[in-house]
C-alpha cells in the first residue's frame, strides 16, 4: 500500500477498532468485572495470534484481504480461525484471493440485511494441506441462486468442495488446498 491517504484511513480504522476494546476492557473493570475482563482479553489474544498464523501463510494478497476486511464494516462480518503448524501457501495466493474476494461479496449482496450474518473462515493446517472452511450464519436471499454461485466459484478456481451445504440460513464450503 503506497497510497499515504489509504494507509491513513487503514491507521485510523484500526485504531478506532483497539480504542474500542479498550473502552470495553476499562468500562468493566470499573464495573468490577474482572471475569469479563478476563474473557475479552483472552479474545483479543486468540484474534491477535489468527491474524499473525494468516499472516505467515506466504500469501500477503489473501491475508491483507482478510485481515482488512472487517474495517470496512461491511454488511456480513468476518471471523478467521487458523489452526495448525504455518504452511507456504504462496502457489495458491492468487486463487485464495479472487475466491474469497468473490465469495464475501456474493455474501454481502445476496445475505438479507435485517438478519445478523457473520461468516467464519477456519483454516486447518497439516503436513502438506490446508483445509479452508467457509461458515456463514445468517439469512439468503435465493438459496438455488447460491447453490449455483458457489460451484461456479468452485469450477472457476479449480477447486473440489469436500463439504458444501447450502440452506438458507446456513451454508457451509470447504475445499483442501495441498502444498
Amino acid at each position: 500500500m503506497h497510497d499515504p491517504d489509504k494507509m491513513i484511513d487503514l491507521l485510523r480504522a484500526i485504531r478506532h477498532d483497539w480504542l474500542n476494546e479498550l473502552q470495553l476492557i476499562k468500562a468493566n473493570l470499573d464495573l468490577n468485572r474482572v471475569e469479563r475482563v478476563s474473557e475479552i482479553v483472552d479474545l483479543l489474544v486468540s484474534k491477535a495470534k489468527n491474524e499473525a498464523q494468516l499472516s505467515n501463510l506466504c500469501a500477503p494478497k489473501t491475508a491483507a484481504y482478510l485481515l482488512t476486511y472487517n474495517l470496512n464494516r461491511p454488511m456480513v462480518t468476518l471471523d478467521v480461525e487458523v489452526v495448525g503448524k504455518v504452511l507456504d501457501l504462496s502457489h495458491a495466493d492468487e486463487c485464495l484471493y479472487t475466491y474469497f474476494l468473490n465469495v464475501l461479496t456474493y455474501f454481502n449482496t445476496k445475505a438479507e440485511q435485517q438478519a445478523n450474518n457473520n461468516v467464519t473462515i477456519s483454516i486447518d493446517l497439516e503436513e502438506h494441506q490446508a483445509t479452508f472452511t467457509i461458515d456463514f450464519a445468517g439469512s439468503l436471499t435465493d438459496v438455488l441462486e447460491s447453490e449455483r454461485f458457489f460451484m461456479k466459484q468452485a469450477s472457476y478456481h479449480s477447486l473440489d468442495y469436500v463439504t458444501k451445504y447450502i440452506h438458507k440460513e446456513e451454508a457451509i464450503l470447504a475445499f483442501i488446498i495441498t502444498t
